[in-house]
């Protein structure tokens, strides 16, 4: 633990290679950050030390820049200074950094806890049981209060104690909140101070608050110029003084359990207060039924029901308990009826399985061994088995999976309850707004800045397999040519039982090579391949290096004979040129000495660091004419080609326009569609080869894969993976995608559909037309029509948009083929001018929109009402834009050459011609 015995600790930075050798003389840097965590000691588990008036912003700040010794070693200094206010214990996390030789860097991250203050101190209210937070008015209330030093050992101090009445709120019903996020020091009242001597680290302090100033109060415990904590409790009116005349949340109900966590077989208490002679009824629901009804009589003061947990109320169940007293009773002015749900966590121990790995403690590369597999306790399973380079797992923080968390995380409550006590017998009512937290997930580690890697990865996944009882399965592996460490991961399940087990392993030979390659270099370039050489043998007196290259890289020399002293490391350069044109370059690099050998390959992209430049000429052929050109090829060998496209329509610049949207860097839902879409018509388009009709067939196929990872639970598709909201239009441009590709034969996945179509039908049904948001009506009517595309037409909502004043004529446009697809070509005529196929500026950056996009859905749609003739100016002037050198979204690049291919479905094809090189 840091911090404990003062403010600053010194301590040693260091840094070896994956596979155990020493890394001296590297550029190393470390910095670290402080973060709240929770502040708890065995001794005293019942009480609370952390102060919830204090809410701590992390920040990072640097401890040490500079190069470690030749042993990889560093001293550094943690001093985070004694001005830290930090409502408890903190967690450390430190970030190191080392630059290698090679100009990489690899990244670690270590946590440690941090004590801010030499005395903690902690509260505990005796007459508090579990989460209940409520104490009664006109009666002696009771603190009990601890100081310790850091390890939890009694400390003798003088502690503050100060009440303060704070503002209500209904925040008090949550298990968790954060005081300072809606109260400020200007309205704190403190009511009630004094202060505490603690004798053996114990103390003990009395308050008493009168009925009228029942309330929210917090309970604050100090040490003079330290650490503080607190408890925010409601301090009520005691059940026999009846109801108050404002009772806000009278009818609620606190109810507790005697155990955080129970096995099956044990017994659940369930305790609450209840008027004598009540009904109590308690069901036992979780996440898609009840489990139980328990039916009971109220005892005078607390009430106590029991049950036997059980196997399948694993892994919890939620007690929801209602106390209904007669309607003409007399005998108090309580609430008719109260209520109050609490979860009850149920761990069955059978549920868990216990794998174990045996294995060699270091590793060679290219050498077979053994990995097996057994149950601690001889249960039978069926586990998969991988061995993962632990740098490549490094790079996001990768944790073992482990099933059992996943299988048995708390599970929020899927029973709905209607409640109508109070709109029809109540006799006194309130409303109930219990926040049931599901849990929640540990945020500590900055997951983005981990190891990076820096050896080439080694990955093998062996499974399923199946394990008898008692049994132990054997595998043999040989990993390839490699240097590092790796981690063998095991994930096991049986019935309702699982588990998991890992375990590191370093990867050493005796010599070993390390070579750091730049990712791209440019034809020509001259560059210094940095190589490390591990030695991890004594009688090794001298090591024979040699390296070879495909023709796209040659080197200034080809072997280097290095002198060694025994076990360590040596660093060498071997320049070489890239060649003069693009492509794939393969280095090869062996070294031998002292009876051993070692190799290590290496791939990287020669490439031009120029943008893609093309040139096109057009030209209209009359019926019978004949056109020869001749042209000089330009830019890099092995960069460039030419095309030839000839059409029976005007050209649309197909080939770069196409080639712009696949060779995007494509990320997000729109910009995977746009790629995709146009590819649907391609091989009926153009006279494309065998491979390109493939290709074009398999990009299609990714994108349908693509589109149902992205689709959420609610049937709307995320823009990007991991988006909480849907896209709407994106959602409507995926399922239009989807419905041209069925058309083409490709399929869809059911779900799919039926989760999209549910989607855009309540979000047809939900829209409204609003005049100050007219462009709206763009996405409904595209809504529209591609839920009628897909044989799901919502007649009701069409027919409303129909109605609707001002629609913009992309809406139009849309809303008239969605009537045309469905069956009515009628309505589809009465919402069209034939003449008039402009569309509003104001609307056309709305949705990804351009006036390219919104032109190419008027063509589109013209394509499917079958108006051939009068689409042709707008064709003209679509294939103009795209003719042109103007930069356009992947959004209008897609639509102009998928509305101009739809198009193209309605030209017979007539006559043939020749071309050729």
């Amino acid at each position: 633990m840091l911090g404990a015995t003062g403010s600053s600790t010194r301590g040693t930075l260091k840094v070896k290679w994956l596979n155990g050798a020493t890394a001296g003389n590297l550029l190393s840097s470390v910095e670290y950050m402080l973060k709240p965590a929770r502040t708890t000691f065995q001794s005293f588990p019942q009480y609370n030390f952390d102060d919830p008036s204090i809410l701590f912003y992390s920040e990072t700040a640097s401890m040490f820049e500079g190069s470690v010794d030749e042993s990889g070693n560093a001293s550094v200094i943690f001093n985070p200074g004694d001005e830290i206010r930090a409502p408890g214990m903190m967690n450390a996390v430190f970030t190191a950094k080392v630059a290698e030789k090679g100009g990489d860097e690899s990244i670690t991250q270590a946590v440690y806890k941090y004590a801010p203050y030499k005395i903690f101190a902690g509260i505990e209210l005796p007459d508090l049981r579990g989460s209940d937070r409520m104490l009664f008015t006109d009666r002696e209330n009771k603190v009990n209060i601890v100081t310790v030093d850091p390890k939890g050992n009694p400390v003798n101090t003088e502690t503050e104690i100060n009440i303060y009445r704070i503002s209500y709120s209904w925040w008090w019903e949550s298990d968790q909140e954060d005081l300072a996020s809606y109260i400020s020091n200007n309205i704190y009242k403190p009511v009630i101070s004094s202060k505490v001597v603690t004798s053996g680290g114990k103390g003990s302090f009395n308050f008493k608050i009168p009925r009228n100033d029942w309330g929210r109060y917090l309970i604050r415990v100090s040490i003079p110029g330290g650490h503080a904590t607190g408890r925010i409790v409601l301090i009520d009116w005691p059940w026999e003084y009846g109801m108050k005349g404002n009772a806000e949340g009278a009818t609620l109900l606190s109810i507790n359990t005697d155990k955080e966590k129970y096995k099956p077989g044990e017994e659940v208490k369930l305790s609450f207060p209840a008027p004598e002679n009540s009904r109590i009824i308690v069901t036992l629901e979780n996440s898609t039924t009840v489990v139980e009804e328990i039916r009971a009589i109220g005892q005078k003061g607390n009430s106590v029901v029991t049950f036997k947990a059980r196997p399948e109320m694993s892994p919890n169940v939620y007690a929801n308990v209602t106390v209904i007293q007669p309607h003409a009773q007399t005998l108090n002015d309580m609430p008719m009826r109260l209520y109050g749900v609490v979860p009850v966590m149920v761990e069955d121990p059978e549920t868990r399985l216990e794998p174990v790995i045996t294995m060699p403690n270091q590793l060679r590369s290219g050498q077979q061994f053994e990995v097996k597999v057994s149950e601690a306790r001889k249960k039978p399973m069926s586990y998969t088995l991988a061995i993962v380079d632990e740098g490549l797992l490094n790079i996001t923080g990768f944790r073992t999976p482990d099933p059992w968390n996943y299988f048995y995380a708390r599970e929020a409550l899927g029973v709905r309850t209607w409640d109508l006590y109070d709109m029809v017998l109540g006799a006194f009512g309130g409303t109930l707004d219990r926040l049931l937290a599901t849990g929640g997930d540990e945020a500590l580690i900055d997951r983005a800045a981990n190891k990076a890697q820096r050896f080439i990865p080694v990955v093998k996944f062996l499974g399923p397999f199946t394990l008898g009882q008692g049994k132990t399965e054997t595998h043999s592996i040989t990993l390839p040519q490699y240097t590092g460490s790796v981690r063998a991961m095991v994930i096991a399940g049986n019935d309702r039982a699982y588990g998991f087990t890992e375990k590191s392993v370093p990867v050493k030979d005796p010599l070993m090579i390390l070579a750091t390659a730049p990712r791209v270099v440019s034809p020509g370039e001259k560059v210094a391949l940095p190589v490390t050489l591990f030695i991890q043998k004594e009688n090794i007196n001298s090591v024979n290096l040699t390296v070879e290259g495909n023709e796209l890289v040659s080197f200034d020399e080809t072997s280097l004979t290095i002198a060694v002293a025994g076990a360590g490391e040596k660093d060498v350069d071997f320049p070489f040129t890239a060649g003069d044109k693009t492509g794939i370059a393969t280095i090869k690099l062996k070294a031998s000495g002292g009876g051993e050998t070692a190799v290590y390959d290496i791939e990287l992209d020669v490439r031009s660091p120029n943008p893609p430049e093309t040139r096109a000429e057009l030209r209209i052929l009359k019926p019978g004419e004949r056109w020869e050109t001749s042209f000089n090829p330009f830019g890099m060998e092995g960069t460039n080609s030419a095309t030839l496209e000839t059409s029976l329509l005007p050209s649309v610049n197909l080939g770069k326009r196409l080639s712009y949207l696949i060779e995007y860097p494509h990320g997000c839902t729109e910009q995977i569609i746009s790629a995709a879409f146009p590819q649907i018509w391609l091989n009926e388009l153009s006279a494309s080869d065998t491979a390109d009709a493939k290709k074009a067939q398999q990009n299609i196929i990714e994108a349908i894969s693509k589109m149902v990872t992205r689709q959420m639970n609610n049937g709307g598709l995320a823009l990007w993976p991991g988006n909480y909201q849907p896209d709407n239009w994106v959602t409507s441009y995926a399922g239009h995608f989807m419905a041209e590709a069925e058309r083409k034969g490709y399929t869809i996945p059911q779900d799919f559909r039926r989760k999209w179509t549910s989607y855009q039908k309540s979000a047809a049904q939900d829209w409204r037309s609003d005049p100050k948001f007219m462009q709206t009506a763009n996405d409904q009517a595209y809504r529209l029509f591609t839920l009628a595309l897909a044989g799901s037409p919502e007649r009701g909502a069409m027919n409303r948009l129909r109605e609707s004043p001002d629609l913009p004529q992309v809406a139009r446009w849309l809303l008239a083929a969605a009537f045309a697809t469905s069956g009515r070509p009628e309505a589809s005529g009465e919402l069209l001018d034939m003449r008039n196929l402009e569309t509003e500026k104001e609307y056309s950056g709305y949705f990804y929109g351009s006036p390219l996009r919104d032109k190419s859905i008027i063509l589109y749609t013209m394509a499917t009402l079958k108006k051939e003739e009068e689409a042709l100016p707008l064709l003209r002037s679509v294939c103009d834009e795209l003719n042109s050198e103007t930069w356009f979204s992947t959004q209008s690049v897609s639509w102009g050459l998928f509305s101009y291919m739809k198009f193209a479905e309605l030209i017979s094809p007539g006559g043939t011609g020749e071309a050729a090189f």
